[in-house]
């Protein structure tokens, strides 16, 4: 039988077990009140027409039958203050399992057991392009991967907190988290025909990461009430990938070519430590700082296998490359009450970073022209930052009905880069041979100011406005490498400025007792600059959006509950390959406008009957058909979502539910490559104990 079926039939009977284990594992100090909970076996089954892959990805729900128990949890608490909570899920079918344990004991402590697994769905699904004549090859070779894309996703912990003495508290944990699957990657390789090439081939990753974590921190509060605590950390990360890369497809002749293996193997050790002070001075001053250190050694190896010998073919059997990080950061913070309604926070950052990362890169190319052979090359980058950063705070509330508030935030960077390459072996290149030495500064400071208001019982408004801006200055101390400009980045790069905008409004009202409604405008707009050697002249491109929105929440009556939410969102990008600042438009100006549309009702007809509906729609319609320039621009699709369901009470301590639910999803502007249509069913039996 497959190991994974195994696993899978394994967790499924074995969780279920456990949940139980945890509620009867009760020691005599919980047991004497008793305790309660609920547990829901469930069945899910489904009718899907279309692609199913998008679906999976959409609704994190595999396309077949699944079952388990879909909802368990069980409480149990004394008088004294011990207790255990326990609660879960395990559904086989869709991989997704869940299972935490807490048991607490007064005067001691508490263990705590934490246990998630899930399963992350993705749409092997490449570009499309019209231009392309319609074969056998166009709607499926190059369209899908022909993979069950998915990465299985999931961590534990155990944690044993221990404060058997008021003022001390200890935490030691272990944690292991793990992604193991594949997923799709958006970097698409190339497919031609008739001498047009457009790079929407689908390509994908395969990964399996590991990271163990043990961490070990002590708190405690002295009798003049300063807080201490320190804190060990040690993190163990193991990554294996595997990347398809660099395909390729005729379609005139139905041949793949230039296919690229990728392999790379990740291995690192992190230790951090953290060290906390704070005070509260006379009820109006709080002062806090921070210490933290975080040691980060690790090392790679890269291995790439061309599958086809061609020109361009390349083979290198092993790329090591290993890498150190230091990093020691300080925090002071200062939370200080100037006045009876006036508070201000305070709070610096100095942070400094040191890193150093050194190859060897293997530049064989046997079917190369001219062809590369015994050449290797040594790689060395060294980077020193030095953050600084600032923050002040304050808000006032000395106005009835009014509080005000403002926040400020300055950040400082300034990085240095060493970077030197060797090249060694019987035929070394010289032109391989080169160092570097440059700095980048950031500048970014970030502003908010906002005002809530009460103006009636019933309503308040808030009114807020953010502006951020940001400066990055590349400079070249200096280089020996051909091509380099002295006094930019890596020879086509200057500077890069930034500033946002982001006022909005909100409205809340409640006329009546059953009804309360919101609403809300935000506009958002970001203005980017780029100055390059080539074009010293600053180049512009801005994102725009505004964004409505409103909702409502009505209970006419006890048995009656009901939602509803609207929104829209008109957003554009502009650069200047569509004309803002540029003398020819080259492409159409990119739109992401949606409209969003939900409600829900919930109805009680007689005592022991609830009905459930819902409705969703999300539509798109921002499609740029200009596939004889280049690729199409924008999204233009369609989904909806219709539910409805029916829970029944057969006795107190037990009841049924039965829901339908219907899912779409239509996109015109692929071709409808990724349409489906879904029909779900679901049943539950809810029972108290």
């Amino acid at each position: 039988m497959d190991k994974k079926i195994i696993v899978s039939i394994s967790l499924n009977l074995a969780l279920p077990l456990l949940l139980g284990l945890g509620a009867s594992f009760v020691y005599a100090g919980v047991s004497e009140s008793g305790g309660g909970g609920t547990i829901t076996p469930s069945i899910v089954a489904m009718s899907l027409t279309g692609d199913k892959e998008k679906f999976q990805e959409d609704h994190w729900i595999a396309n077949n039958v699944q079952g388990g128990v879909s909802d368990y949890n069980y409480i149990n608490e004394n008088k004294r203050g011990d207790s255990i909570v326990v609660d879960g899920r395990a559904v086989a079918g869709n991989n997704d399992y869940l299972f935490n344990f807490d048991l607490k004991k007064e005067g001691v402590g508490s263990l705590v057991f934490d246990f998630k697994q899930f399963r992350k769905y993705y749409d092997g699904t490449g570009g499309f392009f019209s231009n392309f004549a319609p074969t056998a090859a166009s709607r499926t070779t190059y369209s899908e991967t022909g993979k069950n894309i998915f990465l299985d996703i999931g961590n534990f912990k155990i944690a044993g907190i221990f404060s058997k003495e008021e003022n001390t508290k200890c935490i030691f944990s272990y944690e292991r988290e793990y992604r193991n699957g594949t997923k799709s990657l958006t970097s698409w390789g190339s497919v031609t025909q008739g001498g047009t090439t457009r790079n929407i081939l689908p390509t994908f990753l395969q990964t399996d990461e590991t990271v163990n974590k043990l961490e070990m921190k002590i708190e405690h509060t002295t009798p003049s009430g300063v807080e201490v605590s320190a804190e060990q950390g040690y993190e163990k990360v193991r990554v294996a990938n595997q990347k398809v890369n660099n395909q390729t497809l005729n379609l005139d002749t139905g041949l793949f070519s230039a296919v690229r293996n990728k392999y790379e193997n990740l291995d690192s050790d992190i230790y951090t430590t953290i060290l906390r002070i704070s005070k509260e001075l006379n009820g109006r001053v709080f002062l806090s700082i921070a210490f933290l250190e975080d040691y980060n050694v690790g090392k790679t190896e890269e291995v790439i296998t061309d599958t086809v010998q061609t020109a361009n073919a390349e083979n290198h059997p092993l790329n090591p490359q290993k890498v150190r990080q230091n990093q020691i950061s300080i925090l002071p913070k200062a939370t200080i009450l100037l006045f009876e309604n006036l508070t201000m926070d305070t709070e610096l950052r100095w942070e400094w970073i040191k890193t150093k990362a050194v190859g060897t890169y293997n530049k064989n190319r046997t079917f190369a022209t001219p062809q590369i052979t015994n050449e290797f090359v040594d790689l060395e980058v060294k980077k020193d930052d030095t953050h600084l950063g600032e923050a002040v705070g304050l808000k006032y509330d000395g106005i009835k009905d009014m509080i005000f508030y403002a926040n400020s935030e300055l950040e400082q960077q300034l990085r240095n880069e060493d970077e030197s390459q060797r090249a060694f072996g019987p035929n070394p290149s010289a032109t391989d041979n080169f160092s570097r030495d440059q700095n980048i500064l950031s500048l970014d400071y970030d502003i908010t100011s906002g005002c809530k208001w009460y103006p009636i019982q019933k309503a308040n408004i808030t009114t807020e406005f953010k502006y951020k801006h940001g400066t990055r200055d590349y400079t070249f101390l200096s280089t020996t490498k051909a091509g380099d400009v002295v006094g930019g980045y890596r020879g086509f790069l200057d500077e890069i400025e930034y500033a946002s905008y982001k006022p909005l409004i909100m409205f809340n009202y409640k006329p009546f007792r059953w009804l309360a409604c919101n609403f809300r405008y935000a506009l958002d707009t970001t203005i980017y600059g780029v100055r390059t050697p080539a074009a010293p002249a600053t180049e512009k491109a801005q994102y725009l959006a505004h964004i409505y929105s409103a909702g409502a929440t009505l209970t006419p009556k006890d048995y009656l509950y009901m939602t509803l939410f609207y929104q829209y969102k008109q957003a554009s990008t502009e650069t200047q390959a569509n004309g803002n600042g540029g003398s020819v438009a080259r492409m159409p100006t990119y739109n992401a406008n949606f409209k969003a549309l939900s409600a829900s009702c919930s109805y009680l007809p007689v005592k022991d009957i609830t009905l459930r509906g819902g409705y969703s729609i999300n539509m798109a319609d921002n499609f740029n058909d200009f596939s004889n320039i280049g690729l199409p621009l924008g999204l233009d699709n369609f989904s909806q979502d219709a539910s409805v369901g029916i829970e029944k009470k057969i006795r107190t301590d037990c009841s049924i539910e039965f829901k339908y639910d219907f899912m779409q999803y239509g996109e015109t502007s692929n071709g409808g490559i990724d349409d489906y249509n879904a029909h779900l069913f679901y049943t539950g039996l809810k029972m108290k104990f």
